[in-house]
């Protein structure tokens, strides 16, 4: 055998290794695991931390108290934006974009549901969870709805998650908007991995 190959099959072994070091020790979760029921709930095992795109544009009330789908609050999302796109990650831990560990391993769930609607319907909003790729800590998997159009009345949305690796999910869940001429607001609520 000559060296090259050896040298190969080393530097992919330590790249297994590394991988595998990645998703070491992340805590196993109780399901159903919940994003979000309660503004006041100090058990977020994510944190809606990571804004992206124009996220000046964003503001976001987790203890809004206008028609919630169950209990006494949701969230209330404005994007007032008129041009370019706007989000906002759930991260394990807060802040992080990969570079260290992190997550919920959530081995078992076999959806994250969760309820939303517009204040005037007709918004659109891509849902989602995972999406961090190629970094030191990313997430193992991801999955969205895409282009998810919202009525005035509460609706149950449903990410499938069945044959997903989610051993290591780092972003919990997340939304986007894409570019637009008319600012938005909408509302989410009960959000849960079961």
């Amino acid at each position: 055998m000559s060296l090259v190959p050896l040298r190969m099959i080393v530097m992919i072994g330590a790249f297994i290794l590394s991988a595998m070091a990645t998703h070491a020790n992340v805590p196993k979760a109780n399901l159903p695991l919940v994003i979000y029921d309660e503004g006041n709930n100090p058990n977020r095992p994510y944190i809606a931390s990571g804004y992206e795109g124009n996220s000046t544009a964003i503001k976001m009330d987790r203890n809004c108290t206008d028609h919630p789908h169950s209990g006494q609050t949701c969230w209330k999302v404005v994007d007032s934006a008129t041009k370019g796109w706007g989000g906002v990650m759930w991260q394990n831990p807060a802040n992080d974009w990969g570079t260290a560990p992190g997550g919920w391993d959530l081995t078992g769930a076999r959806a994250l549901t969760f309820w939303v609607r517009g204040q005037k319907g007709g918004e659109v909003v891509t849902f989602a969870y995972g999406g961090l790729v190629g970094k030191p800590f990313s997430d193992s998997s991801s999955g969205s709805l895409s282009n998810v159009h919202l009525s005035k009345s509460w609706q149950k949305c449903t990410i499938n998650l069945r044959g997903r690796n989610l051993s290591d999910i780092k972003t919990g869940f997340a939304w986007t908007v894409k570019p637009g001429a008319t600012p938005l607001t909408f509302y989410m609520d009960d959000i849960r991995y079961e």
